[in-house]
């Protein structure tokens, strides 16, 4: 039997909340997830903790298990029904679909953001008075040489380099740091380089505050591996019923 995960971060406030209360076993004990479309695929749910061994960081996620594969419409389905049951995401959080069948070798299919309205921008910066740091087909990055650069090969809604000297891309769909680091690579395809390994940001730019998530550096393509222990809190079984 093939199973799968959907996993949705909740570590702060600001990511996911059940009727405007903080994601733990005591708020969701009074939720009924038998009034969630494809009930009858969930095995189970789960609060799941992931302690960052020598670190005072715990990561927080609520996640389902269930027996069948979502596409995206299907998977959105099921997140607009979490919303009208009471789950809201300020942060438009990170909604990941995960085959887990084989517990060893987990499969990342996809992800999409909790709100599914939502703009980003991926600023990076090109120049600065003392040196320049993003070059394009080894040429000082400037509106007219960018022209040449094949930026259809990537999923964006626009791009522009503007007079602050950033080069920017807008998108609709939030981007964790490795799938950012995998646009990043698809750059450097295309003749997109950086000899000082310049910054990257990610920002929702959904609202007007255009609110910073995070940024890496441009010529850093991988997580350096972090060490956990993970504990669970069960919400439903399946077995249980």
């Amino acid at each position: 039997m093939f199973i799968f995960k959907i996993k949705i971060n909740c570590t702060h406030k600001y990511e996911l909340t059940y009727k405007n209360k903080k994601i733990n076993e005591k708020n969701l004990s009074k939720f009924d997830l038998k009034t969630i479309n494809n009930f009858d695929n969930i095995e189970n749910c789960y609060i799941l903790n992931r302690k960052i061994i020598n670190s005072n960081t715990t990561l927080k996620s609520l996640e389902f298990i269930i027996n069948k594969s979502l596409d995206k419409n299907e998977l959105r389905e099921f997140i607009i029904n979490l919303q009208k049951l009471g789950f809201k995401s300020k942060s438009n959080t990170l909604i990941e679909f995960i085959d887990i069948t084989n517990n060893n070798n987990y499969n990342y299919l996809y992800s999409q953001d909790y709100n599914n309205n939502s703009k980003f921008k991926i600023k990076i910066s090109c120049n600065d008075e003392k040196e320049v740091k993003l070059t394009y087909n080894n040429k000082k990055i400037t509106e007219k040489n960018l022209i040449e650069c094949n930026f259809n090969k990537i999923k964006i809604i626009q791009y522009y380099f503007n007079k602050n000297n950033y080069l920017e891309f807008t998108i609709n769909k939030f981007l964790d740091k490795n799938e950012l680091r995998e646009f990043i690579i698809t750059l450097q395809k295309l003749g997109v380089k950086s000899e000082t390994n310049t910054t990257v940001e990610f920002i929702d730019i959904t609202d007007i505050n255009n609110k910073y998530l995070y940024k890496i550096n441009f010529n850093q393509h991988k997580n350096k591996t972090e060490q956990s222990k993970y504990s669970q809190i069960l919400i439903f079984s399946r077995k249980t019923i």
